[in-house]
């Protein structure tokens, strides 16, 4: 599986619904546990002057996450609140609809 993490390594953060897909795939593949972090802990992780990160360091809240890459760097990322809702809501939906499929297949 190719997922590039250099631009997580320097920007700190997700800006779309598939990269939470892409980091849930990667992760997934490669057995990788993830753990909540607090935003103060994220923010300590960052440095500024060698990273791209300064938009996450100003911002608030969010979802921060924290996992050891396949590769053995740490990688911290912060994701909107909103991003994480949807992309729950997505799984969610496509649960439901693999289950009535699932129901169907049985049926005929």
């Amino acid at each position: 599986m190719r997922f590039d993490l250099a631009p997580y390594l320097k920007s700190h953060r997700l800006n779309g619904l598939v990269e939470i897909e892409d980091l849930v795939a990667y992760c997934t593949h490669h057995n990788i546990q993830v753990e909540y972090i607090s935003k103060q802990e994220l923010d300590a992780s960052i440095d500024p002057e060698i990273t791209t990160a300064q938009c996450v360091l100003e911002s608030e809240g969010g979802v921060c996450i924290r996992f050891s890459a396949h590769t053995g760097e740490v990688i911290t990322i912060r994701m909107s609140e909103y991003l994480v809702d949807l992309y729950r809501s997505r799984a969610d939906e496509n649960q439901k609809m693999l289950a009535d499929h699932s129901k169907l297949l049985l049926l005929e």
